[in-house]
């Protein structure tokens, strides 16, 4: 209706119409991609993550598709990956804090920052 490219979890379509005729406005269609927190985005930002056992754990419970983006590093985790949204990542690292560690990844931090304003502005 409005144009935009947009991506739906399948789980959330409740019904395919069929319109028939011919794609329209194929010029405005654009490749977007899906990060390991199923977020969806043009522009992917790296983020480096120090985890704790548990966070570790957490997160490849809930997102089980972060194991192949983990390594070790002594008695932590080290995730390394490309993220589409800060908001996928941003929920699991705010509800965790204390048990990780952002290495890189300075829009993540401003994110935090500006959600944790926002959030604390409301209680």
């Amino acid at each position: 209706e409005d144009g935009r490219n947009k991506t739906f979890k399948i789980a959330r379509i409740g019904e395919v119409l069929l319109r028939g005729g011919e794609w329209t406005s194929s010029a405005c269609h654009k490749k977007s991609g899906t990060d390991i927190f199923r977020m969806s985005g043009d522009v992917p930002y790296r983020v480096k993550l120090r985890l704790s056992f548990m966070a570790k754990n957490l997160l490849v419970e809930e997102y089980p598709l972060a194991g192949k983006f983990l390594s070790k590093e002594g008695q932590n985790w080290i995730l390394d990956t490309e993220v589409f949204s800060m908001n996928g990542v941003g929920r699991f690292v705010s509800g965790l804090m204390g048990e990780v560690e952002i290495i890189v990844g300075e829009e993540l931090k401003t994110f935090l920052k500006e959600y944790g304003k926002k959030f604390f502005q409301t209680i």
